[in-house]
């Protein structure tokens, strides 16, 4: 994983798209780390996915920035 550099969304496929809600903080190749805050938890953490550059679509991997943490020690998202 690397910081996200703050760059525009990568793929100008996707300009229709509206993707205000992610908060991008870093990269797994040319994908995205982003929290969701599009899905606020009650807790009020917003959880982490993965956005797809090819498909445009997202992948939860983590209710929340520690149970992200903790899968990424844990070696579960290495595949990223």
């Amino acid at each position: 994983m690397r910081q996200y550099d703050g760059g525009q969304w990568p793929g100008e496929q996707f300009a229709d798209v509206d993707f205000s809600h992610l908060l991008p903080f870093g990269h797994a190749g040319a994908d995205l780390y982003c929290f969701d805050y599009g899905r606020v938890g009650v807790d009020g953490e917003a959880p982490v996915v993965i956005w797809s550059h090819e498909t445009g679509e997202t992948e939860d991997r983590g209710a929340s920035f520690g149970e992200f943490v903790e899968a990424v020690v844990n070696g579960e998202w290495d595949e990223d």
